[in-house]
Parts: C-alpha cells; structure tokens; sequence
C-alpha cells in the first residue's frame, strides 16, 4: 500500500487475489482496477503468481507503480484512472537470478521494497529473491542495478526507509 499525498489517493493490492485498488480519500470512492496475478497466492501452478509488496509512487504525476512475477512493471496513471504495463523496460533481469514465477516460496521478479529519491526523479528498490539495489527511472523506463556483487546488497537497508523519500547512500568500493 501507497499513498499519494498531493492528490489524496491510496493505492493497494489484496492477497491473495492481487488485485490493484485505490481509494480517492476526498470524494470516498473506491475503485477496483483489475487482478494482474492471476488467481493470486493461494495455490500453486500455472494459474497462481506471487503478489509485489510494494508500491511505488511518483509525486510528480501521481502514476502508481508495481511489478508482477513475469517481471512486468505495471504503471497506474492519474490523469486517465488507469493500469498500463511500462512498455520500455521490466524487471527480468540475468543479474537478479532466474525464478519459476509460478512457484510459491519467492518474490520471482518482483520488487520488494521500493522508495522514490525527488533528488535524481527516480526510485530505489530491492530486488525479492536477489536482494540487489537497482534504480528505475520513470520517464525513461529504464531499470538498472546499482550494486554489483552480493556483498553490496547491505547498502540497500542504508539507501531505503519506511517513508516515501530515499536518501541515496553511495555503495561503498
């Protein structure tokens, strides 16, 4: 769940169907925008995905972010009350592993935590299974690792906080 202060909205996703809401505090309207895994968490197989744990907001917008399981970036837009897929990058990534989506027991191609940095017009996140740091930049949709080893993965815990804004803490060599 994610809220966007500027323009009173909230946004969440439901387990176990994963399906995407969000809620217009000022007119008190709920409104359901679609299930994007499937039938959700609760079984396993071909029709069952693993549902993202984070949203991410973009203040300047509005626009509302999430991944699926597949590695697809889904992108809520204010200005049209709708869900499109980022058509310009994704989450499946060689350097975050290789992950049955299908399976429960991990995050897949999901982010896990996500915070945006107002400083640099991107956000920060943690890859689910790998644990890397990586950028996502949303106007050019483009998501790229910012730490290259395992050993680096600590200096995520230093780059996000439970709050909206990142404060961008250099990896150390």
């Amino acid at each position: 769940m994610n809220m966007d202060t500027k323009r009173g909205r909230i946004y969440f996703l439901t387990w176990p169907t994963g399906t995407f809401y969000r809620f217009d505090l000022a007119k008190k309207e709920l409104k359901e925008l679609g299930s994007f895994f499937k039938q959700g968490e609760a079984g396993t197989g071909p029709n069952y995905r693993t549902i993202c744990r984070a949203i991410g907001v973009d203040p300047r917008d509005g626009s509302a972010y999430f991944t699926t399981g597949e590695g697809a970036i889904h992108r809520y837009r204010y200005e049209r009350d709708a869900v499109e897929t980022v058509a310009g990058d994704n989450m499946k990534k060689d350097y975050f592993g290789v992950y049955d989506f299908m399976s429960p027991g991990n995050m897949a191609y999901n982010w896990r935590q996500i915070v945006w940095n107002s400083s640099d017009n991107k956000f920060y996140g943690v890859h689910g299974n790998s644990g890397y740091l990586f950028s996502f930049d949303p106007v050019d949709e483009r998501v790229e690792c910012c730490s290259a080893s395992r050993r680096n993965r600590l200096n995520a815990a230093a780059c996000l906080t439970s709050s909206a804004t990142a404060t961008w803490v250099s990896p150390s060599a």
